[in-house]
């Protein structure tokens, strides 16, 4: 595992995380309960940038409470670049020298408890001059599926539609620039489905199956 350059600097970040839905459509069961609840799973926020004419990046992670996070950093291939571990931590602001290790995308996984969190970034030449929303939606695991997202700008919205394409749920998640969350569907029919998360630059899709 090749080695890259790493420069922590103390936190700085600050903010509380919202999360909640201000404007919600659902499809409900014969007990007035919606078809999926959507709830928080972590107060944790993180943004990842390339810095411009270089081939550094910064990684800032803000918590609510001190708890242990894993980082683990793959390239372009998806091997494993860097990992670390960060003990009874608050949060950092960290900058990575990326220069031993190339030009292109990477992808960086913070993973806290039983949650991670993705982001992706690209450095040298290619590195976008906009920032594209990222988003990761699970499979489902005890009729529960995980998201996550980052990069958002503007308001995140969480929307679902059956096989006919008709949606029976969206619900905005807010305006935060990341989060995670925990969409429970086990009211749902059996059959295909497919999950979106859409902010104003971009979304991420997935077909899911139920049952």
């Amino acid at each position: 595992m090749k080695n890259f350059t790493k420069q922590a600097t103390a936190l700085v970040l600050s903010g509380t995380l919202i999360f909640g839905g201000v404007s919600t459509f659902a499809s409900y069961d014969s007990n007035n309960n919606p078809l999926i609840k959507v709830e928080k799973t972590a107060n944790l926020q993180h943004e990842l940038n390339a810095v411009t004419n270089s081939m550094k990046v910064v990684l800032g992670v803000m918590l609510d409470q001190s708890q242990k996070l894993k980082l683990e950093v793959f390239d372009g291939k998806d091997n494993l670049v860097y990992e670390d571990t960060y003990n009874n931590t608050q949060g950092f602001i960290q900058s990575f020298d990326m220069k031993a290790l190339g030009e292109g995308e990477y992808l960086f996984r913070i993973t806290s408890g039983n949650t991670s969190y993705i982001d992706k970034v690209v450095v040298g030449e290619r590195a976008p001059k906009v920032e594209a929303f990222q988003a990761y939606i699970s499979e489902v695991e005890d009729s529960r599926l995980k998201f996550s997202y980052a990069d958002a700008k503007g308001d995140v919205v969480l929307s679902v539609q059956d096989s006919n394409g008709k949606t029976i749920f969206t619900e905005s998640l807010g305006k935060d620039f990341s989060s995670s969350g925990i969409a429970n569907i086990s009211k749902l029919d059996k059959g295909t489905y497919t999950f979106e998360l859409s902010s104003s630059t971009g979304k991420e899709t997935k077909q899911i199956k139920v049952g």
